[in-house]
């Protein structure tokens, strides 16, 4: 078996090659620069792509069984440069699924967002939900889903989307852009200054789901690719959907329970209450729950600890 991965010098793209390398099969990891491979070193296979060059994607895509594809804007990107947004994140997305195509590749899996199904969820959501998220970010994903649907019956390459809920988990490279997710951004926060501060309402209900989990459904996929449709959509989700300030006890506690240390909870905005939001997938039967979402947060507490507090260092 062999892996190709957009974006293996990214948070995602780390994490999925170092659990899918010690399940013994073979990882190429994508990158744009020799800065980018440099984080990896000789770990892993390294193949640079153009992501302006057909042929450079073809080539990336060559003799590989499975592609994971990781790269892609993020929304704060996407707000600052809409263009770009549907430049990268859906006309090179569709590029990536014809060179598949073209390469024989048995499968594209695809990471999208929980987000395009709406930015104010009020109902159950499963994966027929309607798509209404006007944000560019969800837009540019839902487009992306889009052209792999009308592309997928072309030939025998099958397309699987999985619409990611709030990642978080310990990286394995230098990536900076892994502490602007919600917990890791918080754990960081309470290794260098012993203090949480959350400047949205409280009462703010997010569903999250640990890097562990994705690994496991990633794997659940690939191992079931001849029992799958050509085109297939998956929530990953869970059945952890907190409040913000469920969240930052949960975090706190954790803290005072591995490092004997109490962190300050600091919450800007007053507590207003909102309706718990609820997700389903069509994996929840299978892989049952995030079993890994407790250790993870302590992983991250330790990985935190070691990389941002000055006493550590």
């Amino acid at each position: 078996m062999k892996i190709l991965i957009t974006s293996g010098t990214s948070f995602l793209g780390g994490r999925i090659a170092k659990y899918f390398q010690e399940n013994n099969i073979e990882i190429t990891i994508g990158y744009r620069n020799e800065f980018k491979k440099a984080f990896h070193s000789n770990k892993f296979n390294h193949i640079k792509i153009n992501w302006h060059s057909i042929d450079s994607i073809r080539e990336a895509c060559a003799d590989k069984d499975i592609v994971i594809h990781t790269a892609g804007l993020n929304s704060q990107t996407c707000y600052k440069f809409p263009v770009l947004a549907y430049e990268f994140n859906s006309i090179i997305a569709g590029n990536l699924g014809i060179a598949c195509q073209n390469e024989n590749v048995k499968a594209l899996i695809y990471l999208s967002s929980i987000h395009v199904y709406s930015n104010d969820i009020k109902e159950k959501i499963n994966e027929i939900s309607e798509c209404k998220n006007s944000h560019h970010y969800s837009k540019s994903k839902h487009l992306a889903e889009n052209i792999y649907q009308q592309i997928s019956n072309l030939n025998s390459t099958k397309f699987f989307i999985l619409r990611l809920s709030n990642l978080f988990g310990y990286p394995i490279n230098e990536n900076k852009s892994c502490w602007n997710l919600f917990i890791n951004n918080i754990c960081k926060e309470a290794s260098q200054i012993r203090k949480i501060t959350i400047n949205s309402n409280p009462l703010e209900n997010r569903n999250f789901i640990s890097m562990n989990y994705l690994n496991r459904s990633l794997k659940y996929l690939i191992e079931n690719i001849k029992n799958l449709n050509s085109y297939e959509i998956f929530n990953i989700t869970s059945q952890r959907t907190l409040t913000l300030e469920e969240l930052t006890i949960l975090i706190s506690e954790k803290y005072q329970k591995l490092l004997n240390l109490k962190i300050e909870l600091n919450y800007k905005k007053q507590k207003v209450f909102k309706e718990k939001i609820y997700y389903s997938s069509r994996l929840d039967h299978i892989l049952k729950s995030d079993k890994n979402f407790d250790s993870e947060i302590n992983e991250l507490i330790f990985h935190c600890e070691n990389q941002f507090n000055d006493k550590n260092k």
